[in-house]
């Protein structure tokens, strides 16, 4: 069957593998691409739909699945077309057949438009779409029975006793298949079809049964009765009918709590099914006993090297039908478990938010959170379909800003389009976080009077800390739409009543972060430093990682400003190290972006390339790069036009199409492990007449860069570039022949360099440039 699927891969866009309930779809389309991972440089991403119950949600999925930074408000299929449209890259849509025509629906806009991607889907039923090719998965082979009703001599062999013998083994050590149980076995897998799922549930009863009496109550009428299931592939009744008979051998007890399983999206902790479970005439003892015995008899699952659980999809949906059948034999409220649920991932939420405010305990709350991001997102949806309890809802949406702004806004912006609260009745808080959404997203202008309207609610209440992160927040809209005296007041402002009312949490240290970097950007070096300083010391004092993280990449793009090589490229990566333990995903796009820049500067072309493709697959879904600061873009696009002048467009596009198929984890990889020193095999081509950061062919300096100014921050890098060319003796148009840009922009950059450095002519610029290298 593997060749099968691989056979297809190569011949058609989406291959759906088709079968009833645990029949094996979700293990072959794994064991295919892991056969074929190598022929997908652009990655093999595998996204889980069993849990998503709005059909509009699977595109936020499959973006989230694939860890895309979307922080922009474009519709989410345009966001995962950008990024997969010229990726060679496989994508497993598994468990699809619940929202069929909308996994059709977006599998079909994704072919026509990335030529190069491959979908596998797995289903009950095929799609239906142009481009689909269909594979049936056919149930384990089982030996077949003589006219006497006896086995052939090979009959251990086949798939479906080999299985049966595993895992009767695994639950009643020293279990094999003999010559005398071997009939009674080979009736019983011929009873079930040979359907994986049924007969792993079946062979774990030979703990308390013999063969011969498991077989017997199987083909009873009793023991596997016929069902009526949706569909008429009697293998569909064959897997229902299976469950049944788990379920029937179960203690009241356990099926009880099997139904009430049902109930979880995903995977939980032992902890949480024991909290939500517990209700009515049981307790918590009890509770635990029976999810113990569910584990013995493989109706749940452990995870590996987690301390997390799961109910197979097949079994669970087996309980979620009996939790929601009409019927006055119905052993659980469902209203009484929904509200349990809800109320206990509210709690995980608020925790979560709290740890991640106070400072202490961040990368756990991360942690906790993101594991625990199905059943979250099934509370507020069960919160806000019952609107007794929106209100527990609401709480959850605001409540989870900390992971809105590090990676999920469009998740955030999808949560608050559907709040029953008209915008009129939203809190200051609630303002304050959807204001901070349109802010992540780059869309600093619809942020404003959100802001300013929580700035009015905020003093209304006279509440003084949703003051001081409102105002925090305004300053940020001011940064980032270059009103760059109007946001270091603010920030000077929110600071001040942050240490009015003594609070030093991670939105106060944000905004000594985010102050200390307009004052970088103002030119205010002293002030910057103090601030991150201060930044430093009071993290350090309360254990905080994410506003430090910020702290350490002003610092590192105030280090690579003066040409300190060494200490920059150790606080980047000190910065992506807790980025990435935070799932900050913007954050890491930052100090991506000017480790690009580093490595330029140090001449290691290709790799700088490699990195600027990467974070522009990054950038390309957060919609605005490095929030539309002209003049980092400037020196975004400076770098650029060395690398194109070094290596050639065509070799510069290349490594930027390679860093662009990376996967994150990979480019924090190779940004983690590099080494700090530059690569004489990048220096630039011979007689280009072009100066650069580093100089030809450099080594580590210790933190100076030879043939750079001391006086860096005076000049950009491209006009530091045409500093060189004047000392050279180069006219405006050998320097725009030299640098590949236009006469005039070569002119206006020769002006720029009289005014900043206060002289009339350009031998004093010659002069100058002489003076403050190290050459």
């Amino acid at each position: 069957m593997v060749t099968a699927v691989k056979s297809a891969l190569a011949t058609t866009p989406i291959v759906t593998i088709t079968g009833p309930g645990g029949v094996g779809k979700t293990r072959l389309a794994i064991q295919a691409a892991r056969r074929v991972a190598r022929s997908f440089p652009g990655g093999v991403w595998f996204v889980e739909l069993a849990d998503v119950t709005d059909p509009t949600a699977i595109a936020m999925v499959v973006a989230e699945a694939m860890r895309i930074a979307d922080q922009s408000s474009a519709d989410t299929v345009e966001v995962v077309l950008r990024h997969l449209s010229d990726r060679r890259a496989l994508l497993i849509l598994d468990n699809g057949e619940h929202l069929v025509d909308a996994v059709a629906a977006l599998a079909g806009s994704l072919i026509r438009r990335a030529r190069d991607l491959r979908i596998i889907v797995t289903s009950r039923e095929p799609l239906a779409v142009a481009g689909e090719h269909v594979v049936s998965v056919p149930p384990l082979a089982v030996p077949e029975l003589d006219d006497g009703g006896l086995v052939s001599d090979d009959a251990a062999g086949f798939e479906a006793v080999e299985l049966f013998e595993q895992r009767a083994s695994a639950a009643s050590p020293g279990f094999v298949v003999d010559a005398g149980n071997i009939d009674d076995v080979v009736r019983l897998c011929r009873r079930l079809d040979g359907i994986p799922l049924a007969i792993e549930l079946t062979a774990v009863q030979v703990r308390n049964l013999s063969i011969a009496e498991i077989a017997h109550r199987l083909e009873s009428s009793e023991g596997l009765p016929t069902a009526k299931v949706r569909g008429v592939d009697v293998r569909h009744q064959t897997i229902e009918a299976a469950m049944k008979w788990s379920y029937d051998l179960c203690t009241p007890g356990e099926q009880q709590t099997w139904i009430r399983l049902s109930y979880f999206a995903g995977s939980f902790t032992l902890d949480s099914a024991v909290t939500i479970c517990t209700f009515g005439s049981v307790n918590e003892t009890q509770v635990r006993e029976w999810i113990l015995g569910l584990i013995t008899k493989s109706v749940v699952d452990r995870l590996d090297d987690e301390n997390r659980y799961r109910l197979l999809e097949p079994i669970r949906q087996f309980g979620r039908r009996l939790l929601s059948a009409s019927s006055d034999e119905r052993v659980v409220d469902e209203s009484e478990l929904a509200l349990r649920h809800l109320r206990h991932y509210a709690d995980i939420v608020a925790v979560a938010e709290r740890a991640w405010r106070s400072g202490a305990g961040q990368v756990d709350a991360a942690n906790s959170v993101m594991s625990e991001i199905p059943n979250i997102r099934q509370a507020i949806r069960n919160g806000l379909e019952r609107d007794i309890h929106a209100a527990v809802a609401d709480d959850m949406i605001t409540g989870l800003w900390h992971r809105w702004i590090s990676g999920l806004a469009r998740e955030g912006q999808y949560w608050f389009d559907r709040l029953s609260t008209s915008p009129a009745e939203l809190s200051a808080k609630s303002l304050w976080v959807k204001g901070w959404i349109a802010l992540a997203q780059g869309d600093p202008r619809a942020a404003i009077p959100v802001l300013d309207e929580a700035a009015e609610r905020a003093a209304a209440d006279n509440n003084p800390i949703l003051t001081g992160y409102v105002t925090q927040a305004r300053a940020s809209a001011a940064m980032f739409t270059g009103r760059f005296d109007e946001s270091a007041r603010l920030y000077e402002e929110a600071v001040s009543i942050f240490d009015t009312v003594e609070l030093w949490d991670s939105v106060h240290l944000l905004a000594l972060a985010q102050q200390s970097w307009i004052h970088l950007v103002l030119g205010n070096l002293e002030r910057s430093r103090s601030l991150g300083v201060i930044l430093r010391r009071r993290s350090d004092e309360i254990g905080e990682v994410w506003a430090r993280s910020w702290g350490d990449w002003v610092n590192a793009v105030d280090l690579w400003q003066t040409g300190e090589t060494d200490p920059c490229a150790e606080l980047l990566r000190r910065s992506i190290r807790s980025k990435r333990s935070l799932a900050d995903l913007t954050g890491i796009a930052f100090a991506l972006e000017v480790f690009g820049w580093l490595e330029c500067d140090r001449g290691n072309r290709v790799r700088a390339a490699r990195l600027l493709g990467a974070n522009r697959s990054l950038w390309g879904p957060i919609g605005n790069p490095l929030f539309g600061f002209d003049q980092y873009l400037e020196i975004h696009h400076e770098h650029v036009d060395i690398l194109e002048k070094d290596l050639g467009i065509e070799r510069f596009d290349a490594e930027l199409a390679r860093g662009a198929k990376m996967k994150v984890n990979e480019v924090l990889d190779l940004v983690l492990r590099a080494p700090d020193r530059a690569s004489a095999g990048s220096s630039p081509a011979q007689g280009s007449g072009l100066a650069h950061p580093e100089g030809a062919g450099t080594g580590n300096t210790g933190g100076k860069s030879r043939g750079r100014p001391k006086a860096a921050g005076v000049l950009t890098p491209r006009e530091w570039q045409v500093a060189a060319l004047i000392a050279e003796g180069s006219s405006n148009a050998q320097i725009a022949a030299d640098l590949v840009i236009a006469p005039r922009t070569a002119e206006t950059h020769v002006e720029n360099i009289l005014v900043k450095l206060g002289f009339t002519s350009r031998t004093q610029v010659a002069g100058w440039y002489h003076a403050n290298t190290d050459n």
